[in-house]
């Protein structure tokens, strides 16, 4: 398992990978003038202010979310969030210089705003898709799910040529 309570910051173009077996859980801040990515893990639980000039991605086997100060933007590229096994619960903000790709085998749920201000935006997998927070791209946005796609006073805006593909 791995756990970060306190600030990490890297400078001068420096990457953060963490690469763990259990679950992760993040609390403390963490900014990176590169890259982020954390992978191998089981449930991922980011609470604490994520923001690198790089790409972002976050993925384990069990469930995924964000909450409390766990705000996740990437600055000049892309972010990538993958649940293999389990749910995607969401109640912060996202955002993307480029694209955000979201994927999960449960259910797709929270209120935060997700925003892919330069490209594509997709939410896929999984059974139900409902998120509660707004959802804004450049490039084309593609939400689906096997079983029930809700999109319930939310804002689903493309701003740029694309198209938007709804799969429930």
């Amino acid at each position: 398992a791995i756990t970060q309570s306190g600030a990490v910051v890297t400078t001068s173009g420096g990457n953060v990978t963490y690469t763990g077996a259990g679950a992760y859980s993040q609390s403390g801040a963490l900014t990176s003038a590169g890259s982020i990515t954390q992978t191998g893990g089981t449930s991922v639980s980011v609470t604490g202010a994520t923001q690198a000039a790089g790409a972002i991605s976050y993925s384990g086997s069990g469930a995924v979310s964000n909450g409390t100060n766990g705000t996740i933007s990437s600055t000049g590229s892309s972010v990538t969030l993958a649940s293999t096994g389990s749910t995607m619960a969401l109640a912060k903000n996202v955002s993307a210089a480029t694209s955000v790709s979201i994927s999960q085998t449960g259910t797709y749920s929270g209120a935060g705003a997700i925003a892919a201000n330069g490209g594509t935006l997709s939410i896929t997998g999984g059974t139900t898709v409902a998120p509660t927070g707004n959802l804004t791209s450049t490039g084309d946005m593609t939400l689906s799910g096997s079983d029930r796609l809700t999109l319930s006073s939310i804002t689903a805006e493309v701003t740029g040529t694309g198209a938007i593909n709804l799969t429930g």
